[in-house]
């Protein structure tokens, strides 16, 4: 599965790798693309994996995801 997420406050590298190094972390996650210039993370995963999950950790380390609808 691919969820893609919006996160406004992606400025730089640093913050992908940031982004990159606590996400690949969560059991299920197996590969991450945050594209700095258009502002989204794309995140590949099993599908054990929720969304919920991934914005909350992007969250809690200081990357809020845009909400959607």
């Amino acid at each position: 599965m691919r969820t893609d997420l919006k996160v406004r406050n992606i400025q730089c590298t640093g913050c992908a790798r940031a982004i990159g190094k606590d996400i690949g972390i969560i059991p299920g996650v197996y590969g991450i693309n945050v594209d700095i210039a258009n502002k989204l993370i794309s995140i590949d995963h099993t599908e054990e994996v929720t969304k919920k999950e991934l914005e909350e950790k992007l969250k809690s380390i200081g990357y809020p995801a845009d909400k959607t609808e």
